[in-house]
C-alpha cells in the first residue's frame, strides 16, 4: 500500500492569515485590562518589548524552516543542532502542552462571550467547540484554512474598530505614565505575551504549503509585523477612552470600551466579533498542533499511529483527536491570566532553545543552504539571535514562583513519558495492553489535576491541600502501572 501524504494546499496568503489568526485571539481581546493594571498608560511600550521578542525570534524561526521546512519544527530544530534527542522530545512536549493548554483557555474566552450573548452553560460551550473545531480540522486543511481566513478577517475588524472609536480619544493621557516604571512596562509584557504566541505555530504547516522554504519565513515576518501594529493601536485606543482601575477590572475591556465610546450602546457587536477572534485561534492552534504530533511521529519519537493519515482527507486523524482530547482536559484549568502566564513561560524556554539552535547549526552547517538568514552577523554569529536569548531570559525574571512550580512539574511529566515511550520493549512490540494504557493515562490525569489544584487552586481553592493526595495517588498508580510493564 503506498504511503498517504499531506496535501500541499496552501499558499502566503493562507499561511499568513493563519499566522495573524491564531495570534489574534483570546490574548488581546481578554488580557489588555490586566496588562494595563500592571503597567497604566504606557502599556504600548509593553507591546513594543513584546512584539520585539516575537520579531526576532520571528527571524529565527524563518531561517530554521528554511533549513528544515517539516511540520516537527521545533523538535527537529533542536535534534540537528544539538544532537540530544531527550532535550528535542522535550522540547516537542512543550509545544504540545502548550498548543493543548492554549486551546482550552481560547475556548474559555470564547464560551465568556457566547455565554454573554446566548446565556449556555459555560464549561459544555468551552468543550463543544473544540469539538466542533477538530471535527473542522479533520476535514481538511484547506476548508480549515478557509474558515479560518473569515475568522480572521472578523478579528481584525473587531481591533480596526476599537482603534477607529478611540481616535477622538488620542491624546487625552500622558502614554509614557507607569505604575511601577520598567519593571511594570516587563511584568506587563511577559504577561501580554500570550496575545503573541502563535506566529511561529506557522512552521508546522510546511508539509502542508506550496514551496515552504520560501513562504514560510515571509508567512511568519507578516504576521509579526501586522499583528504587532494592531495591537499598539488598540493599547493607546483603550488608555485612551477608559482609566487605568475601569480597564484593570474589566472582564470584557474592548467590550466596555465600546460602550463608554457608542453612550452606553449594549456592545453586542464587539462581543460577536470577539466570538470569531477566539474562533479562528482554536482552530488555527488545533490545527498546527495536531501537525506536530504527526511530525514527531514522523521522526519516530511518538507512537506511529500517530502519523496515520486519513485517505479521503488527507489529514492526520489520530493526532487531530488527541489533540482534541488533551485541550478538552485543559478546560478545567481556570483563570486566563495563570494559564496565560504558563504557555508564556514555557514559550520563553522554547524561543532560548530556537535562537540557540540558529546560532549552533551556522558552524555546525555552515554551508547548507538557506532561503533566509538572520540578518546582522559578526562572522557566523547571528547578533539578533543572540540578543532573542538575552531578552527571552529576562522575560523569565518576571515569571511568578507559582507559574514556575506548575511548569516545571508539566515538564517533568514530559521527562516521564519520553521514558515511557523510548523504553526498548515498548517499540519492539509496537503497543501496550490496553488496560494497562488505561491505568498509564489515567494515573498522569490524577498526577496533573493534583498539581494544578495545588499550584492554582481551581475547583476547590478553600481545599488546595487535597491535590497532594491526587498527586500521590496518581504517581502510585502510574509507577505501578509503568512496572508491571518494564519488570515483567
Amino acid at each position: 500500500m503506498s504511503k498517504t501524504d499531506l496535501k500541499r494546499g496552501l499558499g502566503l496568503l493562507e499561511t499568513t492569515v493563519i499566522g495573524v489568526g491564531i495570534t489574534i485571539g483570546a490574548g488581546i481581546y481578554v488580557l489588555i485590562g490586566k496588562a494595563v493594571g500592571l503597567t497604566g498608560p504606557s502599556v504600548w511600550i509593553s507591546f513594543v518589548v513584546a512584539g520585539i521578542l516575537a520579531a526576532l525570534t520571528g527571524l529565527s524561526y524563518a531561517e530554521l524552516s528554511s533549513m528544515y521546512p517539516k511540520d516537527s519544527s521545533e523538535y527537529l530544530y533542536i535534534k540537528k543542532a544539538f544532537k540530544w534527542e531527550s532535550l528535542a522530545f522535550l522540547t516537542g512536549w512543550i509545544c504540545i502542552l502548550t498548543g493543548a493548554i492554549g486551546a482550552a483557555a481560547v475556548s474559555l474566552g470564547f464560551a465568556g462571550y457566547f455565554v454573554y450573548i446566548f446565556n449556555t452553560p459555560m464549561i459544555l460551550t468551552a468543550m463543544f467547540v473544540i469539538v466542533l473545531l477538530s471535527v473542522i480540522n479533520f476535514m481538511g486543511v484547506k476548508k480549515s484554512a478557509m474558515l479560518d481566513v473569515i475568522f480572521t478577517i472578523a478579528a481584525v475588524l473587531g481591533l480596526v474598530f476599537i482603534i477607529f472609536i478611540g481616535l477622538k480619544n488620542f491624546g487625552s493621557v500622558n502614554y509614557f505614565q507607569t505604575i511601577d516604571g520598567l519593571r511594570g512596562v516587563f511584568k506587563s509584557a511577559s504577561l501580554i505575551f500570550f496575545a503573541y504566541i502563535g506566529f511561529q505555530g506557522v512552521v508546522r504547516l510546511s508539509e502542508e504549503t506550496r514551496e515552504p522554504s520560501k513562504t514560510i519565513p515571509k508567512a511568519i515576518i507578516l504576521s509579526v509585523v501586522i499583528t504587532t501594529f494592531l495591537y499598539i493601536g488598540v493599547a493607546i485606543a483603550s488608555v485612551s477612552t477608559l482609566s487605568t482601575s475601569e480597564l484593570s477590572g474589566s472582564s470584557a475591556p474592548l467590550a466596555d470600551i465600546t460602550a463608554r465610546v457608542l453612550g452606553g450602546a449594549n456592545p453586542i457587536v464587539i462581543a460577536i466579533l470577539a466570538i470569531f477572534a477566539t474562533l479562528s485561534t482554536i482552530l488555527a492552534v488545533l490545527l498546527i498542533t495536531s501537525r506536530l504530533l504527526y511530525g514527531m511521529a514522523e521522526e519516530h519519537s511518538l507512537p506511529k499511529s500517530l502519523k496515520s493519515i486519513n485517505p479521503l482527507t488527507q489529514t492526520p486523524g489520530n493526532a487531530i483527536l488527541l489533540t482534541g482530547v488533551g485541550s478538552l482536559f485543559f478546560i478545567l484549568l481556570g483563570k486566563i491570566e495563570t494559564v496565560a502566564s504558563i504557555v508564556n513561560f514555557m514559550i520563553f524556554v522554547i524561543f532560548i532553545l530556537v535562537n540557540l539552535s540558529v546560532i549552533s547549526l551556522r558552524y555546525k552547517y555552515p554551508d547548507m543552504h538557506r532561503n533566509f538568514k538572520v540578518p546582522i552577523n559578526i562572522g557566523r554569529f547571528p547578533i539578533l539571535a543572540f540578543a532573542a536569548v538575552l531578552v527571552s531570559l529576562f522575560m523569565l525574571l518576571h515569571i511568578s514562583m507559582t507559574v514556575f512550580l506548575a511548569s516545571l512539574i508539566l515538564i517533568i511529566l514530559g521527562l516521564v513519558v519520553y521514558e515511557l515511550i523510548t523504553k526498548e520493549k515498548t517499540l519492539e512490540k509496537g503497543f501496550i495492553d490496553p488496560y494497562r494504557a488505561a491505568s498509564l493515562a489515567l494515573g498522569i490525569c490524577l498526577f496533573m489535576l493534583g498539581s494544578f489544584i495545588v499550584v492554582g487552586g481551581f475547583l476547590v481553592e478553600q481545599f488546595w491541600w487535597t491535590g497532594i493526595l491526587w498527586i500521590i495517588l496518581g504517581a502510585a498508580l502510574f509507577w505501578y502501572t509503568y512496572s508491571l510493564i518494564f519488570r515483567e
